[in-house]
């Protein structure tokens, strides 16, 4: 596959990031990315030939081509191949001589030339897989521009008298026809400028058609140097703001540079269109577009794009990129008042009447939307307008201050700001109950609070949903200056939020994160890097500085834990973040306890080993509490054991063996630290463990089961491991308890390289284990028949397939033979895998169907589940059950298989884990949502149960949803496009989904010792007026209304628009009922007031509780 990238230079950071790196690595050997850019940073991607010194070029193809009158470009691959001397890594003398690798070209290498060190050293054929070159638009596709630009101007003849009609279209056209050496020195200037930049030459022209004399022409041909766009530029302007629509040129512009994101065709013309003073919106002011293009003269462009809607996706965009890279420099120059003016614009259009209140549900704010799309740009971006001004204009703080301290607007605004189609990363998480403090935390407006009148009584004001304060906005928003603002009015740095985070977890949260937690369990994971920009991570540690020095400092209590976060600490997090600044000024705390682990045992100093983070291990090492060799719950790994099998860096195993950690424990497998080193690809630790610390190492170890060190290095494979401990007297002959040696390893586990290495130092291939097997036996019976040829006794036949246990026909995938063996001897069934006491069913389900060409693994599970009635609940040797294995490979098929059958949900592994617990750590959400379905018990602390529901959602799983919600999930989480559970359901048209969405909606709301106003109380519940009626119907026989029991009241839903609080009602008599009651009410607000006055002074008791009808249950009420 191929995938061309066009214009890398104008791609967002993060999207670049993603191109550059991730891109890549989805598949190296069947992806090739071709991308285009303008010079960036250079990058010296050649091989140099050592013998002549010319770049090792072989050849070049064209792998596309397009050509035309505007644009001229070619795609061109080098093949960039060279001759890599190998040996000159592994030779003593050249690594004494501080000699490079030599490389050759292939010219030299055909004609002879070797390696001068040593010429019997191999060269080994080579091929740069990355590389760039540089294309540039060619002079005569230039040079035949300019021509026919030039002529398409010029008259069709000349004409005899300057009266003539038939004169041209502009000087420059008109003396070229008149002038031909005129014309070809034009034609030569613009070449030689251009340097091959088409939009330089195309400027150019554009520049000498808008001259007016033959002497301004005369002129320009003088200019001597190069010549940069900008000044082309700065003319272009010039003139454009000169011709008679040059207001609305510059208005245009403006708008176009200044906006956050780039505005649709409709929230440009109603952003024109919006004046100070105005109370709405007029359809009559809009500008046409034509008029805006005709105006702009060419500067921006209006861009079609398909949706996957009816309606055109209709952008307003600047013609090229370098235009805002010239306006970035220069455009005080053109509109000086140009962010003041689009500021009042967003508080103007927010200020209509449609806009002062908020509306009576979120669909009908989407209908105002849609008439009025610049309303979302507006909630989105008019803070960040405001705080880009400044202080720079009273007018702008004055309205920004009015708007904030009008508690309608605010309440219009948050509803607004939740319901608009906005990014994730500018999307609110709540939709009522904000403070103006909020809103200056998250917009970053500290300036604006002395305005607003607020102190230090009200710094720490909460939102109702999560009981967030403006600080934490402001950490989770990278808002330094107002963080600071906050800090000094005395907010609280250890308040706590229903999600569970303080300001210092936001200001570490905000960051993405490069790996999950719960990969530590999981070996066959690897790290995968994600971007962060160095002004993000900047921001997060410059808020922590802050947080961590604030004068309410000494209060600061760095072990609060996180309880949607694994329970993990501040410290724990900033490391899995991989944040090693703030993790160390975490660590420069007072009162701070290095040993807190999180809920799966993790220290930080097991999780900095892991990640191979130095500074962070060296400094929790300088602590004398450190417990260095403290294990996690589940595999009881150690830090030396996590950095011995994953820490990128040497230096730290050096740390760990110098402050005395034990170099022999091993966890729950067997494995100690130099085992682990054997498994991972960085000889550099395992030399380190058999090098330094040979003394310390049990070289003559075994583990529980009588493996010697040679039966794990064969295990993994890792020939040159087996060469070391060879060199060290380790046996290559000794024999765990099964009687087998390393060469059964490295038969059992496909390791064909170690078996030869073994052979060669003397391993006995006619030795049998307590089983009466031999090593080709093995290898027969694991599939490895390569190995059945290298471990094969000669003179012997080769071991044959008659007699295969079932485990081995299942690994083997062998169902014809398993069908015959359930039909004829189902009792020999019950015989396991000797090394892992794993039964058939367990060997069928190693690795996914998906990835088998015969596809026979699930046809022999439903054989052995079906006729051979196999067990489903025997566990291995670490107790996990074939439920486990369907659920770590995500074997979908497989689990549903074993669910009818009744496999147990949660049975409990070795390692404390439940299928549904490996299902979600290896991302197999799939799988986790049918589990879920079928009644598995979900663990809070250990899953995140919104990333669960979003699963469940997009699968349409009711039943799931209904658990997940019953569970505590969050249905006011946002995924990654900014929807809420709510928004993927109602997309979904799935009507028992939307059901059990709007049922799941303030599922218990508790009432605090003090008295609440209704009002206080509908404001809690305003997520729906149709929730409030229902959550009042299912009231609490304790509340009581003004000394009356609720029951005794006659409710009528809000919904109704009027309130009865007499007798029942009959159905029959309710029309006539309502024309008595209250007149109709229009608007929330109204309805709540006349709700207050109504019930006069409405407390709840303390001991009462709302309960929603199959989600909570009621407790037994008091006699």
């Amino acid at each position: 596959m191929f995938v061309a990238v066009d214009g890398l230079d104008e791609a967002s950071e993060e999207a670049r990031w993603f191109i550059e790196n991730d891109l890549p690595d989805i598949d190296p050997k069947k992806l090739s990315i071709f991308t285009t850019s303008r010079p960036d940073k250079p990058k010296d991607l050649g091989m140099f030939c050592n013998a002549c010194h010319q770049e090792c070029i072989r050849y070049i193809s064209t792998l596309g081509a397009c050509q035309s009158i505007s644009l001229s470009f070619i795609w061109l691959i080098l093949i960039i191949r060279y001759f890599l001397c190998t040996d000159c890594e592994e030779c003593e003398t050249c690594h004494e001589q501080d000699i490079e690798c030599l490389t050759l070209c292939v010219s030299c290498f055909g004609g002879g030339v070797r390696c001068p060190h040593d010429s019997a050293h191999e060269l080994q054929d080579t091929t740069q897989e990355e590389y760039e070159i540089m294309i540039s638009t060619p002079d005569r596709d230039i040079e035949r521009f300019v021509i026919e630009s030039i002529r398409a101007d010029m008259p069709k003849k000349l004409p005899k008298t300057s009266l003539s009609r038939n004169v041209g279209r502009n000087e420059l056209a008109r003396r070229c026809a008149q002038l031909p050496d005129l014309f070809e020195q034009v034609r030569k200037f613009i070449v030689e400028k251009a340097e091959g930049r088409f939009l330089l030459a195309r400027e150019f022209v554009k520049s000498f058609k808008k001259k007016h004399t033959l002497g301004d022409i005369k002129r320009m041909l003088k200019t001597q140097g190069s010549i940069g766009i900008f000044p082309l530029y700065d003319e272009d302007m010039a003139w454009i703001v000169k011709q008679e629509n040059g207001g609305l040129a510059r208005e245009v512009l403006s708008l176009v540079y200044h906006t956050k994101r780039t505005l649709t065709l409709l929230e440009l013309q109603q952003a024109l269109a919006t004046r100070n003073g105005d109370i709405e919106h007029d359809p009559e002011d809009i500008i046409h577009e034509d008029d805006v293009l005709n105006a702009t003269k060419g500067l921006v462009a209006i861009d079609r794009l398909e949706t996957s809607g009816d309606d055109l996706d209709v952008i307003v965009r600047f013609d090229h990129l370098t235009r805002r890279e010239y306006f970035d420099t220069n455009w005080q120059s053109w509109f000086e008042t140009g962010q003041v003016d689009l500021t009042n614009k967003c508080l103007t259009f927010l200020n209509f009447e449609i806009f002062t209140k908020p509306c009576a549900s979120e669909d009908a704010f989407k209908v105002k939307e849609k008439k009025l799309p610049f309303v979302s740009y507006a909630v989105q971006f008019w803070g960040e307008h405001v705080r880009d001004v400044g202080r720079a204009s009273t007018e702008v703080i004055d309205r920004a201050v009015a708007y904030m301290k009008s508690s309608s607007r605010v309440d219009a605004y948050i509803q607004a700001a939740w319901a608009a189609n906005t990014r994730h990363r500018d999307k609110w998480d709540v939709r009522r109950s904000i403070h103006p403090l909020h809103i200056c935390g998250w917009f970053d407006l500290g300036h604006l609070i002395p305005a607003l009148g607020y102190g230090t009584a009200d710094i720490d004001v909460e939102e109702t949903t999560h009981q967030q304060t403006p600080l934490m906005y402001a950490c989770r928003r990278g808002n330094v200056e107002t963080v600071q603002r906050f800090l000094e009015l005395g907010a609280d740095v250890n308040k706590q939020s229903r999600k569970g985070r303080t300001p210092l977890f936001e200001a570490i949260q905000r960051l993405q994160k490069d790996c999950k937690s719960h990969e530590l369990n999981d070996d066959s994971k690897f790290l995968k890097k994600v971007f962060n920009s160095k002004e993000d991570i900047k921001k997060s540690e410059q808020i922590v500085k802050l947080l961590l020095a604030s004068k309410h400092g000494n209060n600061f209590n760095p072990n609060i834990r996180n309880p949607k976060l694994l329970q993990r600490t501040a410290l724990i997090t900033s490391i899995a973040f991989m944040q090693v600044t703030i993790a160390l000024d975490i660590l420069n705390q007072d009162k701070l306890d290095v040993n807190i682990a999180d809920v799966e045992g993790t220290t930080a100093l097991c999780l900095s080993a892991r990640f191979g983070m130095t500074e962070v291990v060296a400094r929790l090492l300088q602590f004398p509490c450190i417990d260095i060799d403290a294990t996690e719950i589940g595999d009881q790994r150690t830090a030396l054991l996590f950095a011995a099998r994953y820490s990128p860096v040497t230096e730290v195993v050096d740390l760990l063996l110098s402050k005395g950690a034990n170099p022999n424990k091993a966890d729950m497998r067997g494995r100690n630290p130099l085992v682990m080193s054997m498994l991972t690809d960085n000889e550099d630790i395992f030399q380190t463990f058999t090098g330094k610390c040979s003394p310390v190492i049990e070289l003559t170890c075994i583990d529980k089961d009588g493996r010697s060190l040679m039966h794990w290095a064969a295990e993994a494979g890792n020939a040159s491991a087996i060469n070391v401990l060879y060199s060290k007297g380790v046996q290559v002959n000794s024999r765990d308890s099964l009687g087998m040696t390393a060469l059964y390893d490295a038969c059992r586990c496909g390791k064909a390289e170690a078996a030869s290495r073994l052979l060669e130092f003397g391993a006995d291939r006619d030795v049998k284990d307590n089983l009466g097997r031999t090593p080709a036996r093995v290898a027969m019976q694991y599939g490895h028949t390569e190995l059945v040829d290298i471990c094969n006794i000669e003179g012997e036949d080769l071991p044959d397939t008659i007699d295969l246990p079932a485990w081995s026909l299942a690994i083997t995938r062998q169902l014809g033979k398993i069908t015959e063996l359930v039909a004829s001897n189902k009792s020999s069934l019950g015989m396991r895998e000797p090394h892992t006491i794993r039964t058939a069913l367990h060997c069928s389900l190693l690795g996914n169907y998906r990835d088998e060409e015969d596809n026979v693994q699930i046809p022999i599970l439903r054989t052995l589940l079906n006729e051979g009635n196999m067990s489903t609940d025997d566990g291995d040797r670490y107790g996990q059950t074939p439920l486990h294995f369907a659920a770590m490979f995500g074997n979908l098929e497989a689990t549903k298989l074993l669910l009818e059958r009744d496999a147990s949900l949660d049975a409990v592994d070795d390692f404390g884990l439940t299928p549904l617990l490996i299902a979600y750590k290896n991302k197999h959400l799939n799988v986790a949502t049918l589990l879920i379905e079928a009644g598995a018990a979900i663990d809070s602390y250990r899953m995140d149960l919104e990333e669960l529901l979003f699963a469940a959602l997009k699968l349409e799983s009711q039943i799931a949803v209904h658990y997940l919600i019953a569970a505590g999930a969050d249905r006011m989480a946002m995924d990654e496009d900014g929807r809420t559970p709510d928004m993927i359901a109602e997309q979904s048209k799935d009507k028992e989904l939307i059901k059990i969405m709007k049922a799941a909606r303030s599922t218990r709301i508790k009432a605090p010792t003090k008295s609440m106003s209704t009002k206080y109380v509908v404001s809690e519940l305003r997520d729906a007026i149709e929730e409030v009626d229902e959550i009042l119907e299912e009231a609490h026989s304790g509340i009581m209304f003004n000394g009356v029991p609720a029951r005794k009241y006659c409710h009528t839903p809000f919904s109704a628009r009027n309130f009865d609080f007499g007798k029942e009602v009959e159905h029959g008599k309710l029309v006539e009922v309502e024309a008595k009651q209250m007149p109709h009410l229009e608007t929330r607000p109204r309805r709540e007031d006349e709700v207050e006055k109504m019930l006069g002074d409405v407390s709840l008791s303390a001991t009462s509780t709302f309960f929603r009808r199959g989600l909570v249950e009621e407790p037994a009420r008091a006699s």
